[in-house]
């Protein structure tokens, strides 16, 4: 488990280092509830990369950030974890997530971390 926290580490590194990216705008949504210390190694990461980001907590709230929240970034880091079910990702019940394709449609940036 050490070796893919790793992974999400480097990652996130290598993309908020680059320097085309310097003053992103970052929204971190957390849509694990199986392992709450998962979504620490990300925020971690984000930190430690120089950046700040908003967090929106999708398995506590019980539903998706809006289009409003999303849009207020330039970047949303997803965390979907690995626990297999009930993602706000697809809705809570396995349906396109129609707010995520605006975002992205838009000309957001979606980065999407996790198994599920």
């Amino acid at each position: 488990m050490k070796k893919s926290y790793n992974v999400i580490l480097l990652g996130i590194i290598m993309l908020f280092t680059h320097s085309a990216y310097s003053s992103l705008s970052v929204l971190l949504v957390n849509d694990n509830d199986y392992d709450t210390t998962r979504i620490e190694v990300v925020k971690t990461a984000i930190i430690d990369a120089g950046y700040e980001f908003t967090y929106f907590d999708a398995a506590t709230a019980g539903i998706s950030p809006s289009l409003s929240i999303m849009n207020a970034h330039d970047l949303v880091v997803w965390y979907t974890g690995n626990d297999g079910g009930g993602l706000h990702f697809w809705n809570g019940d396995e349906t396109d997530n129609q707010t995520i394709k605006a975002y992205i449609d838009g000309g957001g940036m979606l980065w999407i971390q996790g198994l599920d």
